[in-house]
């Protein structure tokens, strides 16, 4: 059986709350980054672009699907 080779995805306080704050939101990372952005006292729009890099390396790893 062959093993498919990752680079692993790290996961620590933050994700975590990225990925429940996205999850209470249907996966709308809009409303995600708007809640987040409240919440960390950031710009919504570049908590935005971490959310959206994130989830591009899990796209990477396979770990979710885009629909």
């Amino acid at each position: 059986m062959a093993r498919r080779r990752t680079k692993g995805v790290a996961c620590g306080p933050m994700v975590a709350v990225m990925w429940i704050t996205l999850q209470r939101n249907d996966w709308r990372l809009e409303a995600a980054a708007q809640e987040l952005g409240r919440l960390w006292s950031m710009d919504a729009l570049r908590v935005r672009v971490l959310l959206g890099r994130w989830l591009e390396d899990l796209l990477e790893e396979g770990l979710v699907v885009e629909v």
